[in-house]
């Protein structure tokens, strides 16, 4: 939904390293329930050329 332009970052988080050295950002996406497809969302850390180092699959229940 991201890489489609369906969803909004709304937040920059900058990750410090040593000596106070931003080495990355955490971005917080909010999409409202009802316009995901499925019961689960797919999170992915990003490196360096946008190469993905980290993929997992979060499964969740509607209320």
């Amino acid at each position: 939904m991201l890489y489609k332009g369906e969803a909004n970052i709304y937040k920059y988080d900058p990750i410090l390293g040593q000596n106070k050295v931003v080495i990355g950002w955490d971005k917080y996406i909010e999409i409202p329930m009802n316009e995901l497809p499925s019961n689960e969302i797919q999170v992915e850390g990003l490196g360096k050329n946008m190469k993905i180092i980290y993929s997992n699959v979060v499964k969740f229940e509607r209320g």
